[in-house]
């Protein structure tokens, strides 16, 4: 466990649950964000070299749709990096208010 996920182990799965903070304001939390996904990536390369599934799910807070922020960068390069299988899911969140969230990946190993 860490400030950022938790990771339980059931049978031969992980299931790793992320909350990413939505602090943007300064480096500390930009530092932070990467060193999340340090950690996030070393949980589940760890888990795929002992033949260990592992599912990723939760909430990254990052907008892909600002393909250029370093949220957004760290997010798709980690999931290109792990080789995240990408979600067909035309959403995955709308509020009552309409909001559509699309989420293009969902990291499954």
């Amino acid at each position: 466990m860490t400030d950022f996920f938790v990771a339980v182990k059931i049978d031969n799965i992980v299931v790793i649950s992320v909350y990413m903070p939505t602090d943007y304001r300064d480096t500390v939390s930009e530092e932070k964000f990467v060193a999340a996904f340090s950690k996030l990536s070393n949980t589940v390369t760890g888990c795929v070299s002992r033949d260990i599934g592992c599912i990723l799910m939760g909430d990254f807070n990052c907008d892909l749709s600002n393909s250029g922020s370093p949220r957004s960068q760290v997010f798709l390069t980690t999931c290109r990096d792990l080789h995240a299988i990408q979600n067909d899911s035309p959403f995955t969140y709308v509020h009552t208010s309409g909001f559509i969230l699309k989420l293009p990946y969902t990291p499954l190993w």
